[in-house]
């Protein structure tokens, strides 16, 4: 059952292709768009099966930097785009540009966001190694928990 949105999700994306005529180049906006609905919509009436969603693949990859701006269904439509640049690598030499830049920012954001949660560690427990904290209201203002958490960046 949960293979037949996937199945959707492709038939979408080719009846678009003949209904209007477009090219490669603009499905590959299409495809991704049309495969991430499906996903979303498959979510949405089988709650309580999130983990089948393509995104959650991504949770340990370059492409995890986007996971705390985009969600997992940012992922989602991220990996479908890197692999319809991929597919039009032998035709569109620009693609491999879309496949660079998306893999290194996200490798980017992630790195900004591994030294956000080290400062916000350092700042919380004063530089003492211990366990995960669970974060409630901190008892300081947020100007200077924001500022010091940016003092130790």
């Amino acid at each position: 059952v949960l293979g037949v949105f996937a199945a959707l999700a492709a038939s979408a994306a080719m009846w678009l292709r003949q209904r209007w005529a477009v090219s490669a180049t603009v499905m590959l906006l299409i495809f991704p768009a049309t495969w991430t609905l499906a996903e979303w919509v498959r979510d949405w009436i089988f709650t309580g099966l999130p983990w089948t969603s393509s995104g959650y693949a991504h949770s340990i990859s370059p492409l995890a930097g986007f996971a705390p701006i985009m969600g997992v269904f940012g992922l989602t439509l991220l990996s479908a785009l890197i692999a319809g640049s991929l597919v039009l690598l032998p035709t569109k030499k620009w693609a491999i540009a879309i496949v660079v830049i998306l893999l290194a920012a996200g490798f980017g954001l992630e790195k900004i966001a591994a030294r956000i949660e080290a400062a916000v560690k350092k700042t919380v427990t004063g530089g003492l190694r211990t366990a995960d904290i669970a974060f409630g209201r901190p008892a300081v203002g947020t100007r200077q928990m924001t500022d010091a958490i940016i003092a130790n960046l």
